[in-house]
């Protein structure tokens, strides 16, 4: 707080034990960059826990819908899926033993890695999976997805992708 005029309302702790990180409830999200560029290729890495079956947890999509990339639970899967653009989605799912193994409110652990050819998604110790264009004969367009890049959520206006 700034100033002696500075004031705090009802300021208090939510949780027992302070945690780093951040925490989106519902329809919350937040924007990482409102014009982010995303070229040949992306690695991340990020850890989450949830309570929740579906949920976004990361998504940029062009203003037109395609090209886009996203990383989100469905239903208890992990899927990363982009479209550049070109009629040749990419696709890559991670299933478990049971839907709720990834949203039992424990930490875990998600690499992912896209570029202009593939998408790799690995959570926690599993194995890692792949995504490729179901036509191998394609011609990769130089794509650069350029858009907002939101975490945790979207807002009802943003656009989905295909």
């Amino acid at each position: 707080m700034v100033g002696s005029t500075s004031r705090a309302y009802q300021v208090g702790q939510c949780f027992p034990n302070v945690e780093s990180g951040a925490y989106f409830q519902d329809e919350a999200y937040a924007i990482y960059k409102r014009n982010f560029e995303l070229g040949a290729v992306l690695e991340l890495q990020l850890e989450f826990r949830t309570s929740e079956l579906s949920g976004v947890l990361l998504s940029i999509t062009a203003p037109g819908n395609s090209p886009s990339l996203s990383l989100e639970l469905n239903n208890g899967k992990v899927i990363m899926s982009g479209d550049l653009g070109d009629n040749n989605p990419l696709y890559a799912e991670q299933r478990f033993t049971s839907p709720y193994t990834i949203c039992d409110n424990r930490w875990h652990r998600i690499q992912a890695v896209y570029n202009d050819e593939e998408l790799a998604l690995k959570v926690d110790e599993m194995d890692q999976k792949y995504g490729l264009p179901p036509n191998v004969n394609y011609h990769m367009m130089d794509s650069t997805i350029s858009g907002p890049l939101y975490i945790g959520g979207l807002p009802a206006s943003a656009p989905k992708g295909h």
